[in-house]
């Protein structure tokens, strides 16, 4: 390495810690609309890619954490969308299981910027939908709420719903988590396993939903005093379910869904 290298590699390193000191000022300061709107231009997302891409595990969490503030903007999700070095970082920390407050930025950012519709098929393209699964055996209950409504808005695109089912882990866990953590985790796991399972041609799905005990589970559901749209969601797939149970003979019980 030249002399001239080594000193280039020395300043970006200097100017990313003081971009870093300074995003983390920005976070303890009131961000009014006037400030939102300047943070959200270009030059500044692109300052703020950068910093989540090349700067220390501290500063891409820093920076993470002020996009995520951000990402009420539709602009910014976007942007953020359109900028690999953002979505590269957001998987770089999703990745460092060591460090749980990244994983837990790096969720809250990722669904900001899943809000958006067009940013949606590039972070499904860019792995995002594998490694979330792979979180949630071991995520607690703030994470795995995140991750289940993720998971609900990328469910809305046909890639999305095809990925979820291919992953051995997905079905199993969604079914897992109704009933388990929170109201909020189960409405969002319903809503997964709604969406999916309503538009896919592949019987194999029901028969995983099914073989997790996703039945047995939707049934005591819609018995539970829960809100009108979990309960239209539960029975829905209750009478799907019976449906194809029945035509395939399984083991699972006849139950008078028509009356619930």
């Amino acid at each position: 390495m030249s002399t001239r290298d080594l000193n280039t590699d020395t300043a970006n390193s200097e100017a990313l810690e003081v971009f870093s000191e300074a995003v983390a000022l920005l976070l303890m300061l009131p961000l009014d609309e006037k400030t939102r709107k300047l943070l959200a231009g270009s030059r500044h997302i692109s300052s703020l890619s950068w910093l989540l891409s090349k700067g220390k595990i501290e500063a891409k969490i820093t920076a993470a954490t002020l996009l995520e503030n951000l990402a009420a903007d539709t602009d910014v999700k976007i942007l953020a969308s359109d900028t690999k070095r953002i979505l590269e970082g957001l998987m770089e920390l999703l990745s460092g299981h060591s460090w749980p407050s990244a994983v837990k930025i790096s969720l809250k950012c990722l669904l900001g910027i899943t809000r958006c519709r067009r940013t949606r098929i590039k972070i499904i393209e860019a792995g995002f939908i594998e490694v979330i699964v792979e979180l949630l055996p071991g995520a607690d209950r703030v994470a795995t709420e995140q991750i289940l409504a993720i998971l609900e808005t990328l469910s809305t695109c046909a890639e999305g719903r095809e990925i979820i089912t291919q992953h051995a882990l997905a079905i199993p866990m969604i079914v897992k988590n109704l009933l388990l953590l929170s109201d909020i985790a189960t409405e969002r796991a319903v809503g997964v396993l709604s969406t999916v399972c309503l538009h896919s041609p592949d019987e194999a799905v029901f028969h995983e939903a099914l073989n997790a005990g996703a039945f047995k589970k939707l049934l005591l559901l819609v018995q539970l005093d829960c809100g009108p749209r979990i309960k239209n969601m539960a029975r829905e797939l209750l009478k799907l379910f019976q449906r194809i149970a029945d035509d395939c003979e399984a083991s699972t019980p006849s139950y008078q869904i028509q009356s619930l």
